[in-house]
């Protein structure tokens, strides 16, 4: 039966069909059938009534080539009994097509339709390609660009911008194409002339793009006019769509990618690519065996490390990156940073990143980095760090400066070593705030610092600026200690100061040096390299190898084994040892001496993996080589240094001990003798000013030791 209002519409101008929804056996909407359409339909749709009423959709359009869902858009109208608009293109009829669709009957609808082809403008038809292109999962492979009449850019696409190292317009005085290939300035420019001639004629041309600032590919691009409502000319649309060689680059430059990756996580530990705009982070393998989880037990969002991360280490983090941001990447974002371990345990690792890809806004959409582990370098410091305390309590602890005073900074007490590092005497200090001489910016964090001591942490340290009297500002590591009196309240301070100004000088130093770090991958001092397992063909090394072995990196390229040649003589046989165990293993190790060019001689420390596919095939090898020169040379000098703090301590345990045992034998013999003759008197005097003397030159002796051990942890430390 027809509805209602079949008399008004039947003759009407306006296209309009009828439809019933078909559901499946679950009820669930899956066709329509054409109950009724007009002729207007037939005229404005180019299909014949007899063809359409009583049939399908499905029987006139099959559903797995069309673009849109239909069934959907109406099964909602009908079943909710609601008004619905939509603008489709329909492929079979070569038409844009303007769709209103209601009903007032459940379970029916109808649908008016308007043919927009004509109306359809560049830029609207442009848009829905653009969706119909996504929907496609090829929109990435589309590269789109916009112009004024004048030739420059007001629009570039974000696969233009990836694949020909373009950016954001911004104030569009950057002509269009300007990096294009010398020859096609001429053919550009005939191009715009012919476009602008005949502004309803698209215009194509092959132009020659560099693809990612490298390699130049020749591209078809198609131009056409844009014109606004009053038909005036606009501006310009540029269209071309990835090439077989542009697919062939894109591939390779992906697989060097991956080939980075997977350097980084074999030997680096483990890298980072941080979508910020859709708040999702892959974080390799590698990163997260560093914190003991295995892949699939840490979600890849950035949430899942902002939970191991040490809380006041996330925040430095944080801000590191805000500044890194702030100044479009020229403040590096690089930071030390601890971890908890999956055991419990702490990890110290170096992060470090940059920010590749930012939107039209300068916004950042898209951070790499990676993070190298840094425990084992931590776990050295702290032992240094213990090995210096413990020779400080062997050193004369007078060189160091010690005062006291009370809660308002006021010095009651000095030594001369402390008046000898102001340059005044103690008269002039005693009495007067030593807060004084500490910049007033540090004021506040320094009277915190010495308010924050109780009875629960009565010793602390800390690093201030102090200008001198003569106006020199130094550096100076204060130890505090609060001291008691009987009721548990603080009567006075005491600290322990030292001079570390040439210590924070070279860090400063250091700091500055590691500003300028930007490409961990070819900057790194340590050899990484990928080596083809079946025929030893070397895909990857770094310039280290230049720089360690001293030799061309070209010719370990053309002869992988060529690293051998510059193996030390005497140490070849370990080589070959450490070389024939990895045959059965897999796994390579060894320490070695190799000879540069130039005759230096250099320790190197090599190791090599191996790296299997999904299937458990050994695919290649991944290796590294450091060179350790310098930690050789310093465990020589730290055995010479422990076999001097050994017989210090062996003098101190055994020799020191006799003469004070003469010492008080006499001193014992005098106090209980009481009738001793005047000579036994004289000679028992001889004997403790012997033993005396004795002692002395012991004590002088293993103070000349302390301070030979003193001189060479200096001269280790010099730069």
């Amino acid at each position: 039966m027809y509805p209602d209002f079949e008399s008004l519409l039947i003759d009407s101008p306006v296209a309009f069909a009828w439809h019933k929804m078909l559901y499946d056996e679950n009820g669930k909407p899956c066709d329509f059938e054409f109950l009724l359409v007009n002729d207007a339909f037939q005229a404005e749709t180019g299909l014949s009534k007899a063809d359409i009423q009583g049939k399908r959709h499905s029987q006139l359009f099959p559903l797995e080539k069309l673009t849109f869902d239909w069934v959907s858009f109406y099964a909602e109208v009908a079943e909710q009994q609601l008004s619905k608009s939509t603008e489709q293109y329909v492929e079979q009829l070569k038409k844009w097509f303007s769709v209103k669709a209601f009903t007032n009957q459940k379970g029916f609808f109808a649908a008016i339709f308007t043919d927009i082809t004509e109306k359809v403008s560049g830029e609207h038809t442009f848009r829905q390609a653009r969706d119909q292109l996504a929907q496609r999962k090829i929109i990435d492979k589309v590269y789109e660009v916009h112009t004024d009449l004048e030739g420059r850019f007001v629009f570039m696409n974000e696969s233009y911008q990836r694949d020909f190292n373009s950016h954001s317009p911004g104030n569009s005085s950057k002509r269009s194409f300007s990096s294009l290939h010398p020859e096609d300035q001429n053919a550009v420019t005939q191009t715009m002339a012919k476009l602008l001639s005949d502004p309803d004629k698209p215009v194509s041309v092959t132009l020659k793009m560099p693809f990612r600032g490298g390699k130049a590919v020749n591209t078809k691009w198609s131009f056409r006019i844009w014109k606004n409502e009053a038909g005036i000319p606009e501006k310009i649309i540029c269209l071309a769509h990835e090439n077989a060689a542009l697919h062939q680059l894109r591939k390779k430059m992906q697989d060097q990618e991956l080939g980075m990756r997977q350097v980084f996580d074999d030997l680096l530990a483990g890298h980072w690519d941080w979508n910020l705009k859709d708040n999702c982070e892959y974080m390799s393998p590698g990163f997260k065996r560093m914190f003991g989880y295995e892949d699939h037990e840490i979600a890849n969002i950035p949430e899942s490390w902002q939970k191991l991360i040490f809380e006041e280490d996330l925040a430095r983090v944080m801000e590191s990156f805000r500044k890194h941001v702030d100044t479009k990447g020229e403040k590096p974002f690089y930071n030390e940073v601890r971890y908890r371990h999956k055991n419990g345990s702490t990890v110290w690792v170096i992060c470090v990143g940059r920010v590749i890809e930012w939107d039209k806004d300068n916004k950042p959409i898209r951070a790499v980095g990676c993070h190298v582990d840094l425990s084992k370098q931590k776990s050295l410091e702290a032992s240094l760090k213990a090995t210096k305390q413990q020779l400080s309590s062997v050193l004369n602890t007078q060189r160091e400066m010690i005062c006291r005073y009370n809660a308002e900074t006021v010095l009651t007490y000095v030594n001369s070593a402390y008046c000898r590092a102001f340059g005044v005497s103690e008269k002039e200090l005693l009495g007067k705030p030593f807060i004084t001489f500490i910049p007033e910016q540090e004021h506040a964090g320094v009277l915190q610092h010495i308010r924050s001591l109780s009875r629960k942490e009565p010793v602390k340290t800390q690093i201030h600026q102090t200008q001198l009297p003569n106006g020199k500002i130094v550096y100076q590591e204060w130890t505090d200690i609060a001291l008691f009196d009987d009721e548990g309240n603080i009567s006075e301070y005491q600290s322990t100061g030292i001079d570390i100004t040439q210590r924070m000088h070279a860090l400063m130093k250091v700091q500055e040096s590691e500003a300028k770090f930007q490409d961990i991958a070819e900057n790194i001092p340590l050899l990484i390299w990928l080596r083809n397992e079946k025929n030893n063909k070397m895909l990857y090394a770094n310039k280290a190898y230049e720089t360690i072995w001293g030799r061309s990196l070209q010719s370990l390229y053309d002869q992988p084994d060529a690293y051998q040649d510059a193996i030390h003589p005497d140490d070849l046989p370990l080589f070959y040892e450490a070389l024939s165990v990895s045959a059965e293993n897999k796994h390579f190790s060894c320490d070695y001496r190799i000879i540069r060019p130039d005759g230096e001689i250099r320790w190197v420390s090599a190791k090599q993996y191996p790296v299997y596919d999904q299937h458990g095939e050994l695919i290649r090898y991944t290796g590294m080589a450091v060179d350790i020169t310098r930690l050789k040379e310093s465990e020589q000098k730290i055995l010479r240094q422990n076999e001097t703090l050994r017989q210090i301590a062996w003098e101190q345990s055994h020799l020191v001990r006799q003469p004070i045992a003469k010492v008080l034998g006499i001193a014992n013999l005098l106090k209980t003798e009481q009738n001793l003759a005047p000579a036994e008197y004289s000679r028992f005097f001889d004997y403790l000013i012997e033993s005396t003397c004795e002692l002395d030159d012991m004590i002088k002796d293993i103070v000349k030791k302390s301070n030979s051990v003193e001189f060479e942890l200096k001269k280790q430390q010099e730069p």
